[in-house]
């Protein structure tokens, strides 16, 4: 597909060629989207070979990546800094590494938490610069829903199974918000740990895990009544946790000390400390975002400061190898579709 042909198509027109046109390439090659905050671009790695095939401008400060569920679309924050706050959202064909659109959000500057909604047609967005949550439609830009926090920082997004429910880590205020995405309505603010950040939910809808990460711990809720069921200790600096897709385990990123904490989610237990390995010679990976692939078997790890994605293999919990990423490798993306596009 050519270039101008992808700009000139809708987001919508797009998925269905994707999905249609390049069907047979499904089940032979996956997609790793990675966001490059600090060289403001895209990287669209070709999981079977592991080489990065196609580099595409973002905005300023690309930090979270969330792939459409069809895994045709990848979007992408444009975070900023504290120089220059950025205050879009890209849209990009996943198979193509075409860029589709950008979606201004005007005065809601700094947006960083990012996820899809099953329906494919709505984003939802945190926006640190004007403490909200947003639900944006893909296809128009259009911002449905602004819902205040009421919290300093809010950084993170998580959502229930069926996706009525957003949870938001406050990094600032050391708590997370509940939101309830039917009614656009702020249900509640939990107090957490000190510098609530990493936030998930267990596939069962049942547990809400945060990462708090200057006290060094993770705090698991119970989703019903928001009661505080366990605090775990991790390691240095626990800056993001994901949950495995048959829920089992916890993983947490451990930014200062460069280890992953895995733990046993029924016992509530540390059972394994991942020390992270690079391909250079440096020794603060800073390893941030973290994500499985849909079957479980592998975990991959963004390593900031050394601009590589390392692969875990979930049944030894050792590290296997890394991929090539670019400077400042954070947000992760995961996509079925078998990317075409070359550098």
């Amino acid at each position: 597909m050519g270039n101008g042909l992808a700009r000139a198509l809708s987001v919508g027109a797009i998925i269905c060629l994707s999905a249609l046109g390049f069907s047979s390439g499904i089940a032979v090659a996956q997609t790793l989207v990675v966001g490059n905050k600090t060289a403001d671009t895209l990287g669209f790695i070709d999981i079977s070979s592991g080489e990065m095939r196609a580099v595409r401008a973002t905005g300023h400060g690309p930090h979270e990546v969330a792939i459409s569920p069809d895994g045709a679309v990848a979007a992408v924050v444009s975070y900023g800094s504290a120089e220059q706050e950025g205050h879009t959202i890209g849209l990009f064909d996943v198979q193509s590494a075409t860029p589709l659109k950008v979606i201004d959000l005007g005065k809601h500057t700094k947006p960083h938490g990012l996820l899809w909604m099953p329906d494919g047609e709505r984003l939802v967005i945190t926006a640190e610069g004007s403490g909200s949550l947003l639900l944006v439609n893909a296809q128009t830009g259009e911002i449905q829903h602004v819902i205040a926090t009421g919290q300093s920082g809010s950084h993170m997004v998580a959502l229930s199974p069926d996706a009525r429910l957003a949870y938001i880590s406050n990094l600032g205020s050391n708590s997370f918000t509940v939101i309830d995405l039917e009614t656009g309505k702020r249900l509640t603010t939990i107090k957490a740990g000190l510098e609530t950040e990493g936030i998930a939910v267990t596939p069962d809808g049942r547990e809400i895990w945060v990462s708090n990460r200057a006290a060094d711990t993770v705090t698991l809720f119970d989703a019903d009544g928001y009661e505080p069921l366990a605090i775990i200790e991790t390691g240095e600096m626990p800056i993001r946790v994901a949950i495995s897709p048959d829920g089992r385990f916890a993983v947490v990123s451990n930014a200062r000390d460069s280890t992953i904490s895995v733990i046993d989610t029924e016992s509530r237990t540390v059972i394994q400390t991942i020390p992270l390995s690079t391909s250079g010679q440096a020794t603060a990976l800073m390893p941030v975002t973290l994500l499985f692939s849909p079957d479980g078997t592998r975990l991959y790890a963004a390593l900031t400061n050394v601009a590589e994605i390392a692969v875990i293999d979930t049944a030894t919990w050792q590290q296997t190898g890394h991929f090539k990423a670019g400077a400042g490798s954070d947000g992760l993306g995961w996509s079925p579709l078998a990317l075409l596009a070359e550098k």
